[in-house]
């Protein structure tokens, strides 16, 4: 089910856990049984830059006088 999504925040786990068993859990609890159980992390989502040229990095125009890089 957690697949569904590329990512989840802590109030949509705990509303599907209480959706799908009925159980009522706190913040904690649902944050150590993602963690200590379920073997996830915390990360950030980020955006990604989808539509970058394959040579964006031999176009990309260094600035801050260090040269080329």
């Amino acid at each position: 089910m957690l697949e569904t999504k590329p990512y989840w925040n802590l109030k949509e786990v705990k509303k599907l856990i209480k959706k799908l068993f009925s159980m009522d859990y706190s913040d904690d609890q649902v944050r150590r049984i993602l963690v200590e159980k379920l073997g996830m992390n915390y990360a950030k989502p980020f955006i990604q830059i989808i539509k970058k040229p394959k040579d964006a990095e031999d176009i990309f125009v260094w600035e801050g006088g260090e040269g080329d890089k």
